[in-house]
């Protein structure tokens, strides 16, 4: 029998320093391949950040990474991180993944945020044919957080977007750093950087932001699509004729939002 190594993905997300990527792209994304399992593949931050590493200058970028098994390539075989993961969770990141092709003409920051929406729902929807009430609650439950976490992100960004203007980036992400430390108790946000061991100095920036934003921007407005139209198909296939150009996202779904209303 052939053998096959798992995969590890190493993705670094770069971002101009002082900017959000809020009606453009993250300025570079770069993913490198590693044929092992997450837990041999040894990485340290600070090498990142070192300017030979990744041929940028610290001042004028910065950056954010993150390393996890393959699930969607050809080699991907079920990993230790996929195994810790609870069965509610395998079967979204099975959906999530699944669904990510029939997005693949949009770019990337509305094909990652409207699967990390539709991949939940259909995970929803998988547990509701079960007949799983308790997974069924569960994953509701998650559909809340996430939008909580959503409205919380917003005012962040908003707040970013604000202090960029006028401060310098560094002393506007202090501030911004700042503000989330002081509403940890209150902010879901917040407790969702502490969750996944970001909120810290080094790795929360414009670039963390800028990436978090691009997984739950619009995942509010699919779930509401949804309760409004009740049809997964027909959700998906609409969702699939959206702009190209992500200003034009947000008014695509509200004329979506009226379209179903009146249906």
């Amino acid at each position: 029998a052939l053998e096959v190594r798992p995969e590890t993905l190493v993705w670094i997300f770069i971002q101009r320093s002082g900017t959000i990527a809020l009606n453009h792209p993250i300025y570079q994304i770069i993913q490198l391949s590693f044929n092992g399992p997450t837990n041999s593949v040894l990485l340290n931050e600070v090498e990142f950040w070192n300017r030979n590493k990744v041929g940028l200058y610290n001042r004028d970028y910065v950056l954010f990474w993150r390393k996890e098994d393959a699930f969607a390539s050809d080699r991907a075989i079920i990993g230790d991180s996929m195994i810790k993961r609870s069965f509610i969770d395998r079967v979204e990141a099975i959906f999530h993944e699944d669904i990510h092709p029939l997005f693949r003409e949009l770019p990337w920051q509305t094909n990652e945020s409207f699967t990390t929406a539709l991949g939940l729902l259909a995970s929803q929807r998988f547990f509701e044919a079960k007949g799983d009430s308790k997974a069924v609650y569960k994953i509701k439950k998650k559909i809340i957080l996430r939008e909580s976490i959503l409205r919380d992100l917003l005012r962040v960004v908003s707040l970013a977007d604000s202090l960029f203007k006028t401060e310098s980036p560094q002393k506007a992400r202090r501030m911004i750093f700042e503000s989330l430390i002081d509403s940890t108790q209150s902010n879901k946000y917040a407790k969702h950087l502490i969750n996944n061991g970001i909120l810290d100095t080094q790795g929360f920036n414009e670039a963390t932001i800028s990436h978090d934003l691009a997984y739950f921007r619009w995942f509010n407005y699919v779930v509401m699509l949804y309760k409004e139209i009740g049809d997964f198909k027909t959700l998906i296939a609409d969702l699939q004729n959206a702009p190209t150009d992500i200003k034009k996202v947000k008014p695509f779904l509200q004329g979506l939002k009226r379209k179903y209303k009146k249906l």
